[in-house]
């Protein structure tokens, strides 16, 4: 079974109401490593250069190019294990924000990753 350290609204671990550090398992340890994924910006992983969403030339850098991102960010989540399909992304742009939901198909069922704000 897929485990993850639980995270909060920060992204920090935390202590459950047992005082011990919470551990995600199943659909929810998916989720939280696609979330964690979905943060990596390209060429900042020092061992993976490839690997990341190129969030800046991708969406801030000229015109945005939400296809190009949209393909990007889809590649990373199929790469976490457990995730079967990448259901669908919508994405919001407003402003100076691009936020997007993600449904998400993994072995243990369905969910939704949101990111904060681009």
């Amino acid at each position: 079974m897929v485990q993850s350290f639980g995270v909060d609204s920060n992204n920090d671990i935390y202590l459950g109401r047992d005082g011990n550090i919470v551990v995600e398992s199943a659909v929810n340890a998916v989720l939280v490593a696609c979330e964690n994924a979905s943060k990596a910006q390209l060429g900042e992983e020092i061992l993976t250069r490839e690997n990341g969403v190129p969030n800046f030339q991708a969406v801030w850098i000229g015109n945005p190019n939400y296809p190009l991102f949209r393909s990007y960010l889809t590649n990373i989540l199929l790469g976490v294990p457990g995730v079967l399909e990448v259901a669908s992304i919508v994405m919001t742009p407003t402003g100076n924000t691009l936020v997007y939901t993600a449904t998400i198909k993994t072995i243990y069922g369905t969910g939704e990753i949101t990111n904060g704000r681009l």
